[in-house]
C-alpha cells in the first residue's frame, strides 16, 4: 500500500526545529558560530540515506523516484549549509 505518490515531494525548505517547522534558513541562525561545524562529518551521508531507504522500500512503499527526490533534497540542504559556512 503505497501512502505517498512519486510527486508529492515538495521542496519547502522547512524543517522541525524542536516542536515547530520552521524554514531552514530561520532555524540555522540559531546557530552561533557556523564556522565550528565540521561539514565533512556529512561526507557520504546522502549515499547511506539512498541505501537505507531502498534497503527498508518494502516497508516504506516508496518508489525509486520518491526515493532519488529525497536524496536530491537532503544533498541540496547539505549544499546549502556548506555554503553558509563558507559565508
Amino acid at each position: 500500500m503505497e501512502y505517498f505518490d512519486d510527486e508529492e515531494v515538495h521542496i519547502s525548505g522547512n524543517g522541525r526545529f524542536f516542536y515547530e517547522v520552521k524554514p531552514f534558513d530561520e532555524i540555522i541562525k540559531v546557530v552561533k558560530n557556523i564556522k565550528r561545524i565540521d561539514i565533512s562529518k556529512l561526507d557520504g551521508i546522502v549515499e547511506w540515506f539512498d541505501e537505507l531507504l531502498h534497503k527498508y522500500q518494502h516497508l516504506t512503499g516508496y518508489s525509486d523516484t520518491r526515493i532519488n527526490k529525497l536524496c536530491i533534497l537532503l544533498n541540496r540542504q547539505i549544499n546549502k549549509l556548506k555554503r553558509l559556512i563558507e559565508e
